[in-house]
């Protein structure tokens, strides 16, 4: 398992798409304040990430399986 992370801005349907697969153990925040956002639903077999925000810019901690 290899530790994770990246920025990455949401689209305009709320998705963050980490271009990993197999995602477990994941946080989110916000890159600007570093408040913490609860995912409206993780997608950890494709690596996306939904959240209630367009264009939004995150942070994301997570872990992949090689």
């Amino acid at each position: 398992m290899i530790s994770s992370h990246l920025k990455r801005e949401s689209d305009e349907e709320g998705k963050i798409y980490l271009g990993k697969k197999r995602i477990t153990n994941v946080f989110v925040y916000d890159a600007n304040t570093f408040e913490k956002i609860q995912p409206t639903n993780i997608d950890l077999e494709n690596g996306v990430i939904i959240i209630d925000s367009a264009y939004r810019d995150v942070e994301v901690d997570f872990q992949y399986y090689y």
